[in-house]
C-alpha cells in the first residue's frame, strides 16, 4: 500500500511561509491570469488560485482573452505592464498561435515557466525557477527522500506544464528517462519498466494497477473531467502497488499552485525560503 503524499498539507506550509514574507513588503504582489474558453478543470484551477492568493497576500485577477492572436497579445503585454507576474492558463482555442503568443511573456513576469525566454533559461540551466509542476515533484522528492539518480523514469505526457520540462528536470538529476504519449505503442510494457512515473497525459485511468510493478513511485499531474469530477491518468487502484503515490484530486495540483506564488515572489521580490 502506497504512501499517499498529501499535498493539500505541504501547500499549506509553504504558503504560511509565503504569507509572512509578503506582510513584510512594501507593496502588494500582483498576478495577472488570462484564460479563454476555460474548460471545467481549468475553472477550477483558476478558482483554487485566486483562494491561494488571497490566503497569501497577493492580488490575483483573472481576465478574459478572446480566442484570436492579436487580441490576445494585447492583453498579455497589458497584463505584463499592469502586474508582477502573468499566467497564461492553457488550454487556449486553436486559433490562437500559443508559440507566437508566448515568445511575448518575458522571463521575469512568467512564473509557470512557460514563455519562450523562461525556456530558453531552462535549456541553459540558467533560470532561478522551475514550472510549478516540476517545483512540485521536487519538493515531494526532498521531502519523501525519493531519489531520481540511477532511476528509470517514464515521463507520459510532452507538454509545456508537466512533460517537456519533467523530462528535462529527471534527467538534471541523474535519471534515465524514457519520453512516451498516451498513445506509444506498447505502452503498458514501458509503464513496467518504469521505477518513477510522471504522469501529464490527461487521460482518465490510463494507467492501470496492471500496468506498474510493486514499488513504483506515481507522480500523477494528468488532470481532466470526467462524470463532473476532476480524475488522474492513474486509477486510484495504482495506490496499492506504488511505494509512493499522488491522489488526483489533492496531490500534486495543491502544491503546484503554491509554488506558482512562490515563483512570482522569487522572480520580483527575493524569496528564497525554501522549506
Amino acid at each position: 500500500m502506497a504512501h499517499v503524499i498529501d499535498g493539500v498539507e505541504l501547500a499549506r506550509e509553504r504558503v504560511e511561509s509565503m504569507r509572512s514574507f509578503v506582510a513584510s513588503l512594501p507593496k502588494t504582489p500582483s498576478l495577472i491570469a488570462l484564460a479563454s474558453e476555460p474548460d471545467i478543470p481549468t475553472q477550477q484551477f483558476l478558482k483554487i488560485k485566486k483562494r491561494v492568493a488571497e490566503r497569501i497576500g497577493v492580488s490575483m485577477v483573472t481576465k478574459s482573452v478572446a480566442a484570436n492572436f492579436h487580441e490576445a497579445k494585447q492583453a498579455l503585454a497589458t497584463a505584463c505592464a499592469d502586474a508582477d507576474g502573468v499566467v497564461v492558463q492553457l488550454p487556449f482555442p486553436e486559433s490562437v498561435d500559443m508559440d507566437a503568443l508566448l515568445s511575448h511573456l518575458p522571463a521575469h513576469a512568467d512564473p509557470d515557466c512557460l514563455g519562450t525566454h523562461a525556456s530558453a533559461l531552462l535549456e541553459r540551466h540558467e533560470s532561478p525557477i522551475l514550472p510549478p509542476v516540476i517545483s512540485a515533484v521536487r519538493a515531494m522528492c526532498i521531502r519523501y527522500g525519493i531519489v531520481p539518480r540511477g532511476k528509470r523514469v517514464v515521463v507520459v505526457g510532452q507538454g509545456r506544464l508537466v512533460g517537456a520540462p519533467g523530462a528535462r528536470w529527471f534527467e538534471e538529476e541523474g535519471a534515465e528517462v524514457v519520453r512516451v504519449t498516451k498513445s506509444s505503442t506498447d505502452l503498458p510494457e514501458i509503464l513496467l519498466e518504469a521505477d518513477i512515473l510522471l504522469l501529464g497525459a490527461g487521460a482518465p485511468g490510463l494507467v492501470l494497477s496492471e500496468h506498474i510493478r510493486e514499488g513504483v513511485v506515481i507522480f500523477d499531474a494528468g488532470t481532466s473531467e470526467t462524470g463532473g469530477k476532476v480524475v488522474g491518468d492513474a486509477e486510484p487502484a495504482c495506490q496499492e502497488k506504488a511505494s509512493f503515490f499522488t491522489p488526483v484530486p489533492g496531490g500534486i495540483g495543491p502544491l503546484a499552485v503554491a509554488e506558482l506564488f512562490a515563483n512570482l515572489l522569487r522572480l520580483r521580490f527575493d524569496y528564497r525560503d525554501e522549506k
